[in-house]
């Protein structure tokens, strides 16, 4: 299989650009960390942080093969949606205690 390579250069500045752009999504979960747990708990919730993101682009693949597999494409769709309002919800539901003096 040979691939154009106007598709391969454009394919190639598209992954450039995420991996340009993710950074400044990703810069925040540490003070979010921060804020929530305190120095204290840093180093616990950062793991979590990071277990929870971890298990969720391992496993989010999986579930989507066969959520696909079992029903059509399009389902994928609303799969996606629930759990995006999931996200949601429970983002929300963060609160920012009062700062503590360490």
């Amino acid at each position: 299989m040979k691939f154009d390579w106007k598709k391969t250069f454009v394919l190639g500045f598209g992954f450039l650009g995420i991996s340009v752009v993710w950074p400044l999504f990703n810069i925040n979960s540490l003070p979010l960390v921060y804020d929530v747990g305190g120095n204290h708990a840093i180093g616990a919730l950062t793991g979590l942080y990071y277990f929870a993101s971890s298990l969720a682009a391992i496993a989010g693949p999986i579930i989507a093969g066969g959520v696909i597999d079992l029903t059509s494409y399009s389902v994928i769709w609303l799969f996606a949606a629930v759990f995006m309002v999931l996200a949601l919800v429970m983002m929300s539901r963060i609160r920012v205690a009062a700062p503590v003096r360490d």
